[in-house]
C-alpha cells in the first residue's frame, strides 16, 4: 500500500512534543536515508504483529530493531505464531477468584462496568470476557481505547499475556507513543481483530473516523480503559466518544434518539466519581445512551446539589460548598433561599433534611440502585491479602515571604516578588495562584481558563509551571522538611509534585548526593524501566505523567510533595504501588502549610473519597486520617 513517510513503520522520528512526532525528517530503516515526512513510498506499510515475523529475522540479523513495539515482539519472537497468537497465554484458571466471578456474571452482558480498585486485574477480566464473546460467536473485532502510554502497554503486555491461547489475533497499536502513525485494514479474515488506541485520537480532527466507521461495520465489543477521561461533557472528546459508535438522529443541535452499533461495551476504572457525581453521566451514556433516561443537565439537577454565583464571567452554577450549604440552611423558606442562592427546590428540602454538610450530592441511593444491574466495584484489599497502607502527614508553615504573597493574593489577587507579579481574575482563579505560593513559588503568566460547570477542577487538566517561569520565594520550609525526610527514608522512593518547576528544584537538590531521576512533562533523565531496575534511588515525578501505566511495585514510599483537586490522580499514583506484587506496607506521605490551600485541597480530596465510599458500598482507610482538615477548611472558607 502506498503511504507518507509519516505513516509508515520504517520512518524513525525522535521529537515528540507531546501529543505527536515534530519531525519534519528522519532516517528510513527501509532505504538507509533520512526521508521527508510527507515522502511516498511504494513499499510502505504499518506495523503489525502479524508482519512482525520477517522484521524480526531481519533485525536480528542486522543486530538492530526499529521502535520498542518491534523490540518487545523480537525479545518473545518465539512465543508467537503467524499471526501473534502466545502459546503460553496464561488462562482462564489462572484468573482469581474475583476475575472468574465477574467474567461468569459478565460475559453475555452487552453493558459492563468494572468499577475496580487499581491492581485488582480489571484488564484481564475484560480480555476473558472479550475471549468468550468471540469464541462463541458474538464479536469479531476489539477496539481499546485507554489513554497516552497505557495504550501502548494493552498491545504489547496485556493482550499477549491474558487473552487465552488458542484465539488467534490481529492487533495493531495506534496513536501515541509507541503506537503506529495511521490505521491499515486487517488481512486475516479468521483472527480477532483488536484495534488499541489512544484517547487522545478522538481529540484530533479526522483520525478517529476510519476507527468509528471500521467498529459501526464490524461485530465489535469496545473497552474504554480509565473511562474516567471521557468525563467532560463539553469537550469533543467526549462527545465523540459516547456518540460516534452508535446511530444517532438528531434535530438541529438535539439528539432525538442514539442506537449504539457495538455489539457490547465496556467501562474500565477504578475511579468513576473523581469529581463529583456528575461523572457517573458520561460513564453510564457511553455504555448505554440514555442509561439514566436524563441529559446531563437533567441529571446533574437530580443528584448534585447547585447554587447559583455571579463571577466576572456571569452567572453560573456551582456545587454547594460548606458555606453555601448553611447559607441554604438557614433560611426560614425556600422562596428566600432561591433569591439570595438560586438553588431548586430539592435541594433546598434536601439540604433541611440533613444534620450537617455531607457533599454538594442528593439522592445517592437512587444513583446506586440504577447502577447496579451493571456494575461491580472491588478493593483490591477484598480480592487478595495485601499490605496495609499507611497515611503521614507533615504539617509546615509558610516563610516569610510566602506569608506576604499569600496574604496579598488573598486580599487583592495579586502578589510580587523579585520584580515578578502573579495575578488571577478571581477568587476562583486564585486558587491556582495560592497553590504555587504554598509551593514556595509565583509565576507570571496567563492564568488557566475558568470553567464554571467544574470550578474545583478547572485548572487540574493540563495546566503546568516551568521551571523557567518561576521565582522562589526564598528558603521553603515545605520543601526542606520534604528533603529531611527523603533522605531516610527506605529507598527507593518516589516524590511526586503538582507543578514541573517543583519536580525541577527538589530534583536539582537531591540529586547532588543520590541517584535521582526525573519524569516529567518538561523533562525525563531516565526511564521508569530504569528506575525499577534499581538504577535509581529516587523518582521525582508530576502527577500527571507518573499515574497511569506503570507498576511501581518496587517502592513503598511515596512523598506527596503537593496536591490537585484531581481524585483520580491522586489514587491512580497511589495505585501505582498499591498493587498485586507489593509486599511492604505502603507509605504515602503529605506535606500541608497551615492555613493554606493545602487545607482545602486535602478536604476536597476526602470529600471525594467519603462519596466514592458509599457509591462502592465499603470504605477505605481515612485519608491523612489523624488530621481534621474538612473542619479546618470549613472554618477557613
Amino acid at each position: 500500500m502506498t503511504c507518507t513517510c509519516n505513516t509508515c513503520w520504517a520512518w524513525q522520528p525522535t521529537q515528540w512534543n507531546g501529543w505527536k512526532w515534530a519531525d519534519e525528517a528522519a532516517k528510513c530503516e527501509h532505504h538507509g536515508v533520512e526521508t521527508s515526512c510527507a515522502f511516498t513510498c511504494e513499499d510502505a506499510a504499518i506495523i503489525k504483529p502479524a508482519a512482525f515475523s520477517l522484521q524480526v529475522s531481519q533485525h536480528r540479523e542486522n543486530a538492530q530493531v526499529c521502535d520498542d513495539l518491534a523490540q518487545w515482539y523480537a525479545d518473545n519472537a518465539t512465543m508467537f505464531d503467524d499471526v501473534g497468537e502466545r502459546r503460553d497465554a496464561k488462562g482462564d484458571d489462572e484468573l482469581y477468584p474475583h476475575q472468574k466471578e465477574d467474567v461468569e456474571r459478565f460475559k453475555d452482558a452487552q453493558e459492563i462496568a468494572l468499577f475496580c480498585e487499581q491492581g485488582t486485574g480489571k484488564s484481564a477480566t475484560a480480555l476473558a470476557i472479550a475471549a468468550h464473546k468471540y469464541r462463541t460467536g458474538a464479536i469479531d473485532s476489539l477496539l481499546i481505547i485507554a489513554p497516552n502510554d497505557v495504550h501502548k502497554q494493552w498491545a504489547i503486555e496485556q493482550i499477549p499475556r491474558w487473552l487465552e491461547s488458542g484465539i488467534k489475533r490481529e492487533v495493531q497499536c495506534f496513536g501515541g507513543r509507541g503506537g503506529a502513525k495511521a490505521t491499515h485494514p486487517f488481512y486475516y479474515p479468521d483472527a480477532l481483530h483488536i484495534l488499541v488506541t489512544n484517547v487522545d485520537t478522538f481529540s484530533t480532527p479526522s483520525k478517529w473516523k476510519d476507527i468509528a466507521d471500521w467498529v459501526t461495520h464490524t461485530k465489535c465489543m469496545v473497552i474504554l480503559d480509565e473511562a474516567s477521561c471521557a468525563k467532560n461533557v463539553k469537550a469533543k472528546r467526549t462527545e465523540r466518544l459516547l456518540y460516534e459508535f452508535n446511530t444517532v438522529v438528531r434535530r438541529g443541535k438535539s439528539i432525538v434518539s442514539s442506537t449504539p452499533c457495538t455489539v457490547a461495551r465496556a467501562i474500565l476504572t477504578g475511579t468513576p466519581i473523581t469529581n463529583g457525581i456528575t461523572d457517573l453521566w458520561c460513564l453510564m451514556e457511553f455504555l448505554r445512551p440514555n442509561y439514566f433516561g436524563r441529559n446531563w443537565y437533567a441529571f446533574r439537577n437530580r443528584y448534585a446539589m447547585l447554587a447559583t454565583i455571579t463571577t466576572a464571567y456571569g452567572s453560573t452554577q456551582i456545587m454547594l460548598t460548606p458555606d453555601l450549604w448553611q447559607g441554604i440552611k438557614d433560611q426560614p423558606d425556600y422562596g428566600t433561599a432561591f433569591a439570595i442562592f438560586g438553588c431548586s427546590l430539592d435541594t433546598y428540602e434536601t439540604v433541611q433534611m440533613q444534620g450537617e454538610y455531607r457533599g454538594a450530592y442528593k439522592h445517592e441511593e437512587e444513583l446506586k440502585e440504577l447502577i447496579a444491574p451493571v456494575s461491580v466495584f472491588r478493593l483490591l484489599t477484598d480480592c487478595v491479602d495485601m499490605p496495609p497502607r499507611v497515611y503521614n502527614k507533615k504539617t509546615v508553615e509558610l516563610n516569610d515571604e510566602q506569608h506576604r504573597a499569600y496574604a496579598s493574593m488573598e486580599a487583592e489577587l495579586l502578589a510580587t516578588h523579585e520584580g515578578v507579579m502573579t495575578t488571577a481574575a478571581n477568587k476562583l482563579g486564585a486558587l491556582v495562584r495560592l497553590a504555587q505560593i504554598s509551593s514556595g513559588f509565583i509565576v507570571q503568566g496567563k492564568q488557566p481558563e475558568y470553567d464554571g460547570d467544574a470550578p474545583e477542577t478547572w485548572w487540574d487538566s493540563d495546566y503546568d509551571v516551568e521551571p523557567g517561569e518561576v521565582a522562589w520565594l526564598g528558603k521553603v520550609p515545605k520543601m526542606e522538611q520534604l528533603f529531611r525526610d527523603v533522605e531516610e527514608s527506605a529507598k527507593p522512593a518516589i516524590v511526586i509534585c503538582r507543578f514541573s518547576a517543583e519536580a525541577a528544584k527538589i530534583y536539582d537538590t537531591l540529586v547532588k548526593d543520590n541517584r535521582v531521576m526525573l519524569y516529567t512533562g518538561w523533562k525525563k533523565t531516565g526511564t521508569i524501566e530504569e528506575f525499577k531496575a534499581g538504577k535509581y534511588d529516587i523518582l521525582v515525578a508530576n502527577i500527571r505523567c507518573i499515574s497511569r501505566g506503570f507498576n511501581l511495585q518496587n517502592s513503598h514510599q511515596m512523598f506527596f510533595y503537593s496536591n490537585s483537586f484531581s481524585l483520580e490522580d491522586r489514587l491512580q499514583t497511589e495505585g501505582r504501588t498499591f498493587r498485586i506484587g507489593q509486599r511492604e506496607p505502603c507509605v504515602y506521605t503529605d506535606y500541608i502549610n497551615v492555613d493554606t490551600v493545602d487545607v482545602k485541597v486535602v478536604g476536597a480530596l476526602r470529600q471525594k473519597r467519603k462519596l466514592l465510599d458509599y457509591i462502592r458500598g465499603t470504605e477505605l482507610e481515612a485519608f491523612i486520617r489523624d488530621e481534621d482538615e474538612v473542619t479546618v477548611m470549613e472554618a477557613a472558607a
